[in-house]
């Protein structure tokens, strides 16, 4: 995946940002988990960067960004991240599975140090997306909404659509006319 996406693409940093506090949630299961996580944050992803490589090189910076913040004191400022590893653990930066520039250092791997451990980036991906899918009978193509899982829309975004439907498999239905698959 080029630098230049993760740094700057808001999608693509945002599914970076988002990785590390999602295995620190794990618990002692995290580093199970890592790979897990990075395919559904790929999902996310154009179609090109969902492959196992890609996989694997979201899973590894996720677990090196995971494990230098469990590293960092409890009580340390959040900006004071990046100086304490200066510090205090001598190469950090090896320990990242690529090598940044200064400004992918910035735009990345800063605020992944800075954010609270544990808590998740709630921007970090699409409430919701289009897709195009086959037609079961084969004669073309029908567009879908597909609403992340917990997203929270609001009502002024599904104008004609009930506001009591709470399934987002329904409220996709409801967009495209379509009933979801069972």
């Amino acid at each position: 995946m080029p630098e230049v996406y993760l740094a700057q693409a808001p999608l693509y940093r945002g599914t970076v940002l988002a990785m590390p506090s999602e295995i620190e949630a794990e618990g002692s299961m995290g580093e199970i988990a890592a790979e897990r996580i990075a395919w559904r944050r790929a999902g996310s992803l154009p179609q090109t960067f969902r492959h196992q490589d890609t996989i694997l090189l979201l899973s590894d910076l996720a677990l090196a960004l995971a494990r230098l913040r469990a590293r960092l004191p409890a009580d340390l400022p959040l900006r004071a991240a990046e100086a304490w590893l200066d510090q205090q653990v001598h190469g950090w930066r090896d320990h990242l599975p690529l090598r940044f520039s200064v400004g992918a250092l910035e735009a990345l791997i800063r605020p992944a140090l800075q954010t609270v451990r544990g808590e998740a980036l709630r921007a970090a991906g699409p409430l919701c997306r289009r897709e195009l899918r086959r037609r079961a009978d084969g004669t073309g193509w029908a567009a879908y909404v597909v609403v992340s899982s917990g997203a929270q829309l609001p009502a002024r975004f599904l104008p004609g659509v009930e506001t009591t439907l709470r399934s987002a498999s329904w409220c996709s239905a409801a967009i495209t006319g379509h009933q979801p698959p069972s």
